[in-house]
């Protein structure tokens, strides 16, 4: 049998191995599980991994401001950190280089002279899309954080999955209608160019294999590396730093501008804040993908109807009953309510020793 003392060597040493491994320095004092005067970090282990709590954490020499509200979570196995990043500046570069990236893919392929039909602009836009998280994970590699943790991948935090992934294809199909109706408001009112999609599809004549690739694009290709470098990596780890408000509209309004349309910056941006409480409230882009996925494939599906039809698409200058509108409207808040109530936390969905986040 084991003395008192042998036990707290042991648990000594198993200290001394994490702190190490990890590159966590412990504080200071007596005692660390528990600080008296309730203002310093606190460590806590639960599972295989252990938790930094307080308005300030050390990890790796990185720290997050006092305004955090997400603690440090450090894998025991791996000695990953899974923290809150980026911050606000390291999101607008790195979307910079991912805008470089794309451009230089298309001047590559604009030389291979695959942009000149349907079939290479479609498979163009299908890898190009693919920068964005790409350039995401060069940067999470880098810095050593958890992968799956910081493009918030897991399973959604809620008691039925599924019907939480469920009303966010309700939420994008309902964005449809009002979205339209914005930008043909606005239209009239700004400059605006033509739609390259729409001018492949009456005037390209293309092949159903390079529809087919097109729809896989712009239906899931796109949404897909969106939300992972968008909502996933870029507004989950900032609103653990700045808080959700802040985070939603900073990532809303860099990602209505990178889609360089003037007529659909409002629609998109309102686009994204709704991808942005979808993803708040679960802790997970799945919802968010089901979303945008649905809202992207609404409009190719009803683009290739005119398509295989042989009319020419309806005018974007003739109105939308407000009615419609007015509906659509109505049942996105009717859904988004039903959200909010599918993902209030339960103790079924909160585990020790995992990283925590505000529900907002």
């Amino acid at each position: 049998m084991d003395s008192r003392d042998d036990r707290q060597d042991h648990g000594s040493q198993d200290d001394d191995a994490f702190e190490s491994s990890s590159g966590l320095d412990a504080p200071e004092g007596p005692s660390a599980g528990a600080n008296d005067e309730g203002d310093g970090p606190s460590l806590s282990a639960g599972g295989a991994h252990a938790s930094v709590e307080g308005p300030v954490g050390h990890a790796s020499g990185f720290e997050f401001p006092r305004s955090g509200i997400s603690p440090i979570v450090i894998d025991r196995a791996t000695g990953l950190v899974s923290m809150p990043y980026p911050t606000l500046w390291v999101f607008a570069g790195l979307l910079a280089l991912a805008v470089v990236v794309q451009i230089l893919f298309a001047l590559f392929v604009a030389g291979l002279g695959w942009s000149k039909d349907a079939l290479g602009l479609s498979i163009m836009a299908l890898l190009s899309s693919a920068a964005w998280p790409a350039v995401a994970a060069l940067a999470i590699r880098f810095k050593k954080r958890d992968m799956r943790r910081s493009f918030a991948v897991g399973w959604l935090r809620a008691d039925n999955p599924w019907l939480v992934v469920v009303l966010g294809v309700l939420a994008g199909f309902l964005m449809v209608l009002p979205a339209a109706w914005l930008e043909q408001t606005i239209r009239p009112h700004v400059p605006h160019a033509s739609n390259t999609l729409l001018d492949i599809l009456e005037r390209g004549h293309p092949s159903w294999f390079a529809v087919s690739i097109m729809a896989l694009a712009v239906s899931a290709g796109a949404p897909l590396s969106e939300e992972l470098f968008f909502r996933g990596f870029a507004f989950s780890g900032m609103k653990r730093l700045y808080g959700s408000g802040i985070a939603a509209f900073s990532v809303s309004f860099l990602f209505a501008v990178v889609h360089l349309s003037w007529s659909a910056m409002a629609p998109i941006f309102l686009l994204s804040l709704v991808l942005c409480y979808l993803v708040g409230r679960a802790d997970s882009i799945w919802p968010s993908v089901a979303a945008h996925m649905t809202y992207n494939g609404v409009q190719m599906a009803a683009w290739i109807g005119v398509w295989l039809k042989g009319t020419k698409p309806p005018s974007q200058d003739e109105p939308m009953p407000i009615e419609a509108v007015v509906l659509s409207i109505l049942l996105l808040g009717v859904v988004l309510f039903a959200y909010r109530w599918a993902t209030k936390p339960s103790r079924s969905t909160t585990a020790p020793g995992t990283i925590g986040s505000s529900i907002s």
